[in-house]
């Protein structure tokens, strides 16, 4: 599961490489943002690539409100 976590009425943004949490801002300049995760193990962050390579991996929004109250979304 990849998660991103915003606060209040925070939206997802658009990025030069994408709007957040879309494919291509996953797959930024070779996967950077999953190694980056990983900096210690190559091997867990090309097992976490592959599994999105093959469509394993749920993309998820987190929204932590005013009074820390979470609301889930799956993100397709």
């Amino acid at each position: 599961m990849i998660d991103e976590a915003n606060y209040g009425k925070a939206q997802l943004g658009k990025t030069k490489d994408g709007k957040q949490m879309s494919d291509d801002w996953i797959k930024d300049q070779n996967y950077k943002r999953i190694r980056e995760q990983f900096p210690n193990d190559k091997a867990k962050a090309n097992e976490v690539i592959e599994a999105f390579k093959k469509g394993e991996i749920d993309k998820v929004l987190s929204n932590v409100d005013e009074a820390a109250n979470v609301t889930i979304k799956i993100l397709k």
